[in-house]
């Protein structure tokens, strides 16, 4: 369980800074095809 608790701190905060990172490229992309 706690190893599994430590996974998830870990990669919760990656995975949102990717989506964070991401997120103004493909509203960049969707407003130029537009």
């Amino acid at each position: 369980m706690r190893g599994g608790l430590l996974v998830l701190l870990l990669v919760i905060p990656l995975l949102s800074g990717l989506a964070a990172a991401h997120e103004p490229d493909t509203f960049t992309v969707i407003v130029r095809e537009d």
